[in-house]
């Protein structure tokens, strides 16, 4: 078989969706939109707010930004380099953008509604589990505080349902 010319020959596009990325820069391109998703619910949830009354300061929202947008220039930077430098450099370009994906969602936890931090207090839970060894000092207070807020959140939601049921049966049938 008779190898085609080089002018002949297709090379595969250097980037695109099927060609250059891998496992965990999907990873942290998925929590980076995720991060980004959360920060437009946060900011949007006040509709009927004007901006100088919002209590999501401006500051914090460009910080988040900011720390994405780092996060999109390493995975840049690291994708647009010769495939041996790819391999001897991923490690590092996967916790760097992985470093600033986490300072965002840290900056983001600071803005978010106590409804949407409740709902990740499980996922932190689990995280703490997974990631803290059981002789480490700061497992148990980590948990003993997650579970104590989730507790609370419980109590607050069951006060909530009681009183509305309450509301409910002191209504008139028709």
């Amino acid at each position: 078989m008779a190898r085609p010319e080089s002018s002949e020959r297709k090379r595969p596009p250097r980037w695109g969706p099927l060609r250059g990325r891998s496992g965990w820069a999907a990873r942290v391109h998925h929590e980076a939109e995720r991060l980004r998703a959360d920060m437009n619910a946060a900011v949007t949830a006040q509709p009927d707010v004007p901006s100088e009354q919002l209590t999501i300061d401006d500051s914090r929202t460009k910080s988040i930004n900011r720390h994405l947008a780092e996060a999109d220039q390493v995975l840049e930077e690291h994708f647009a380099q010769s495939w041996w430098r790819r391999l001897f450099g991923a490690s590092g370009a996967y916790q760097a953008a992985l470093a600033s994906v986490y300072r965002a969602g840290e900056d983001l936890m600071l803005v978010q509604s106590d409804a949407a931090l409740a709902a990740r207090l499980p996922g932190l839970r689990t995280a703490v589990r997974s990631y803290l060894s059981s002789d480490d000092p700061r497992r148990e207070m980590y948990l003993f505080q997650i579970d104590a807020a989730l507790t609370a959140i419980g109590a607050e939601r069951l006060a909530a349902g009681a009183q509305d049921l309450n509301g409910r049966s002191e209504m008139p049938e028709a």
